[in-house]
């Protein structure tokens, strides 16, 4: 019976050396793994912070054009009123009649400098 016994013991020495034994590898996996879990949040966080820094770039870039946008239609417009005021001009000065001189000259030229100087 003392055979059996310790036979018996042995046997349960044996499954828990071997239990002791599974648990130490199945918490080093644990381990392992929570480093895997904590390198692949790592990635995360980095590329979310990539993707928000490049969506700060894109909206920054979207701004610049749109002031861009907006500063080249007040040139246009300006232009634009500038060219109508330009044809406005051109068609009432082609309605004023310039007086022809006799000699040929043109004597509005020293009448305009006259003024000019007594103006001053």
């Amino acid at each position: 019976r003392a055979c059996v016994r310790e036979a018996a013991a042995d046997e349960a020495c044996r499954r828990l050396v071997g239990a002791v034994e599974r648990r130490a590898q199945l918490e080093e996996e644990v381990v392992a793994l929570q480093r895997e879990e904590e390198y692949q949040k790592q990635q995360r966080l980095s590329l979310l912070a990539a993707a928000a820094q490049k969506e700060e770039e894109e909206q920054e870039l979207r701004d610049r054009l749109e002031g861009t946008r907006e500063q080249l239609e007040r040139v246009l417009a300006e232009i634009a009123a500038r060219d109508e005021a330009l044809t406005e001009f051109n068609a009432l000065e082609s309605c004023i009649p310039i007086p022809a001189r006799a000699d040929g000259g043109s004597g509005g030229r020293k009448k305009q400098e006259k003024k000019r100087r007594s103006a001053r």
